[in-house]
């Protein structure tokens, strides 16, 4: 029997050697820490914007409170018609000295319908206009504008000769309404440096990105651990099976050996017995005898080839470019001495030239012999075997199909036919068709079985056509 020279001898569940097998707690801590980071970094994001806001905004509503306040003890009427000019010895009207009270405050305009500036704490911007700003239009509808920056950073026409101290300050834009609060009458722009606000803003935007980080590495903690306590149960898991595995192979094996090797190892002893008892045996006789027992030795180590060629397909020589067409002759001009002697017919339809394919000349030898075994043994009266070839139409395959009209399989049968060690046979081990599987599969190749109980049985042989191979 040829000598199998490579394959994989990784056992079932196994990653092939130089593969690297699958680490689920690894892959699981990568994406959970850069989903749970993403997240954490968006949400966090979103939850100090969120905070800044709403405390500038609050900070904005009480300080309007405060304009709208002085505007009720000391109604404006008409202050926001008429330009109130710096030194003209005109004491300043008491609403915009309340107004210019307000905490923290580095400027403080008034502003007219118009857009003009007629009040100002800094006396030389009073009369001045300022194009595009949206946050005055804005407000003049009526609506408070809040409104955070550094003027070094954020320069706009009404921060001439703004004197910042160099920290962030917020500008609110407060609209003031007649006393029927109809309409706006005009507008105070405050600019303030509430140096408290943004200490509490910066505080909560610190708790917040502390909290988000803390609950990100608590969830991904507790998933982490969660993952990498189901992946080294599902690694015992695994590591039990393939023990039940290698135990239920182990004990197929060991039943498919006992049973085909205890007749010939009996026929081996009686034959030997015969020749103890019968000292004056023919030398024919003898002949006969040690013939048998060579016969019977013979049958045993095939048994055992068989079991070495299934257990250790070997490592050896790579994949060659193979003609499939001169090694299906090949086989055929082998068995032709078996097909006379079982008085079963063969005819052949193959191409002349078929692509190469990759595999082993010996390997695949071996599988197309043993098919047609199988086909000789399922016609003990004779019969007829049908051997074929093709190239598909894209001329990427080759396909070469063998039908015998034998008993046939049944469904069960067929189901179970590459199971290793599952035979129907008295004689053989049950992994003649397991092997040539394997085989194939070495080859890149495909095998599929269909058969119909009493009318025979087609193999097919499907291989991909070899890279550079010869037409």
């Amino acid at each position: 029997m040829p000598k199998l020279h490579y394959a994989s001898n990784a056992l079932p569940g196994e990653s092939p050697a130089g593969e690297r097998p699958f680490d689920l707690s690894r892959w699981f801590a990568l994406l959970a820490a850069f989903s749970i980071g993403l997240v954490t970094l968006i949400v966090a994001s979103l939850l100090t914007s969120l905070y800044s806001e709403r405390m500038l905004t609050r900070d904005g509503q009480l300080t309007a409170s405060f304009v709208d306040s002085i505007s009720q003890v000391e109604p404006p009427g008409s202050l926001f018609e008429t330009v109130h000019p710096a030194d003209t010895g005109v004491p300043t009207p008491e609403f915009f000295e309340h107004v210019a009270a307000i905490e923290g405050a580095m400027r403080i305009n008034a502003y007219n319908p118009q857009g003009v500036v007629v009040w100002s704490t800094d006396k030389p911007i009073i009369g001045s206009r300022f194009d595009e700003n949206d946050e005055l239009a804005e407000a003049l509808t009526g609506r408070l504008v809040v409104h955070s920056g550094e003027a070094s950073l954020h320069p706009k026409p009404e921060h001439f000769d703004l004197a910042s101290p160099g920290g962030p300050f917020v500008e609110y834009y407060i609209p003031v309404r007649t006393p029927d609060r109809s309409s706006v009458i005009g507008v105070i722009e405050v600019y303030r440096v509430p140096a408290l606000l943004f200490d509490s803003i910066e505080t909560g935007r610190r708790l917040t990105w502390v909290g988000a980080g803390l609950a990100a590495a608590v969830l991904f903690i507790v998933l982490w651990s969660g993952v990498r306590r189901a992946d080294r149960i599902l690694l015992r898991q695994k590591e039990q099976l393939l023990e039940a595995q290698t135990l239920a192979t182990v004990g197929e094996l060991s039943r498919a050996v006992a049973h085909s090797v205890r007749n010939p190892l009996a026929a081996i002893r009686s034959s030997a017995e015969l020749e103890l008892h019968q000292p004056a045996a023919s030398e024919a006789e003898r002949t006969s005898s040690m013939r048998e027992i060579i016969g019977l030795v013979d049958r045993v180590d095939d048994l055992l080839s068989d079991i070495l060629s299934y257990s250790t397909p070997g490592a050896g020589e790579p994949p060659k470019n193979v003609d499939v067409g001169h090694v299906v002759r090949r086989a055929l001009d082998a068995f032709a001495q078996e097909f006379r002697r079982h008085r079963v017919d063969v005819r052949t339809d193959l191409p002349a030239v078929l692509p190469e394919v990759s595999g082993d000349e010996r390997l695949l030898t071996q599988a197309f012999a043993s098919v047609m075994s199988n086909a000789v043994e399922a016609m003990p009266e004779g019969g007829r075997i049908e051997v074929t070839g093709e190239v598909s139409e894209d001329r990427r395959s080759v396909r070469v199909a063998f039908r015998d009209t034998g008993v046939g399989m049944a469904p069960e049968q067929l189901a179970r036919a590459f199971d290793p060690f599952y035979t129907n046979k008295a004689r053989g081990l049950g992994i003649g068709l397991a092997l040539v599987k394997r085989i194939i599969e070495l080859s890149r190749g495909q095998i599929t079985l269909s058969s119909d109980p009493g009318r025979g049985t087609t193999v097919l042989f499907t291989f991909q056509v070899a890279m550079g191979a010869r037409a």
